[in-house]
């Protein structure tokens, strides 16, 4: 905590800024501080220090960026673990099955060399 205020204490940063700052860490994606959103001292801190609702919102709106950002990120990486968990789920109960089959079966079985080429194309 010591370091977060060290900004404001040397005055690099005015303590508008920090409250806006710390409105932006509650509100982003990787953090999500439901009271600092629900009950939100830093807005009203904000305010205090002359911060404006107009301020505020931008504020907000430029943090909700990083949300889209690591939905478009996230969401292909999902997309390909679930395709991968789905892949490794699928139902191997007639394997047992085909391996009992006589040899003489299997041809029977197999995909004719005229459907292979057709898939190709």
């Amino acid at each position: 905590m010591t370091m977060g205020v060290a900004p404001m204490r040397k005055g690099v940063l005015d303590a508008k800024t920090m409250e806006s700052l710390a409105i932006a860490v509650d509100a982003s994606c990787t953090h999500m501080y439901g009271p600092g959103m629900h009950a939100p001292p830093h807005q009203e801190g904000a305010e205090v220090r002359g911060a404006t609702q107009e301020e505020i919102t931008a504020v907000l709106q430029l943090t909700s960026i990083l949300g889209i950002h690591t939905m478009s990120l996230g969401a292909p990486i999902l997309q390909e673990e679930l395709a991968a968990h789905e892949a490794s789920q699928v139902d191997t109960s007639l394997s047992g099955f085909c391996s009992a089959l006589p040899m003489a079966a299997a041809p029977r079985l197999a995909m004719p060399d005229s459907a292979i080429a057709g898939l190709s194309s």
